[in-house]
């Protein structure tokens, strides 16, 4: 999706429709030539099936999560700030701690 919804500096999410891949996760989603930003709403039904090596940086809105780095886990609430660098040397895995998560991520694509 290459529009955007009223000025091509402001992403306005309401605008754009939920999407979800995988039960426990919805997300919202603005992509443009290699970047992507997504408002991300967990629910507590939410499990990662597989170790994540995608980068990441976002922002933690609401709820409680917790990362494990392969066997070293952190929890992130609301204020916090994500950054986690691409590759398999930080692979991870979120897990839901509290009944909803918001995030807001930034992603390459």
């Amino acid at each position: 999706m290459e529009i955007f919804p009223l000025n091509q500096h402001k992403i306005i999410f309401d605008t754009l429709d939920w999407e979800s891949l995988q039960p426990g996760v919805r997300y919202k989603r603005y992509k443009s030539d290699n970047k992507q930003i997504r408002l991300v709403e967990y629910d507590k039904s939410f499990i990662e099936q597989v170790w994540c090596i995608i980068g990441h940086m976002g922002y933690v809105i609401e709820g409680e999560i917790e990362i494990d780095f392969n066997g070293e886990n952190i929890n992130y609430r609301p204020g916090d700030a994500i950054f986690i660098l691409p590759g398999e040397a930080h692979k991870h895995k979120l897990k839901v701690v509290s009944d909803k998560a918001i995030l807001f991520l930034v992603e390459d694509v």
